[in-house]
């Protein structure tokens, strides 16, 4: 995001308002879609585990990538489990 408020600065000194309208707008969508994460979760029974299954679907480009992605929530459980025993 910070990225395309520099952008949109680099925009606006330049004149270009068509351009700083396309970052800021890049902007708003990036920060409404955390706030539709909370509420969807603030409202879901299931809460953030439906969140969390929501996203790792979006991010599985295949199932192999699926796989990679349960194989580290997996090893990352066990390291804080372990963590908690010591």
């Amino acid at each position: 995001m910070l990225d395309s408020v520099n952008i949109a600065f680099d925009h606006l000194h330049e004149g270009d308002l068509q351009g700083v309208n396309k970052e800021l707008e890049k902007v708003q969508a990036s920060l409404n879609k955390p706030n539709k994460v909370i509420r969807f979760a603030d409202k879901s029974p299931s809460g953030w585990a439906a969140v969390e299954e929501y996203e790792s679907e979006e991010l599985a480009e295949d199932s192999e990538y699926e796989k990679k992605l349960q194989s580290v929530k997996q090893r990352a459980l066990s390291m804080i489990r372990l963590r908690k025993k010591a």
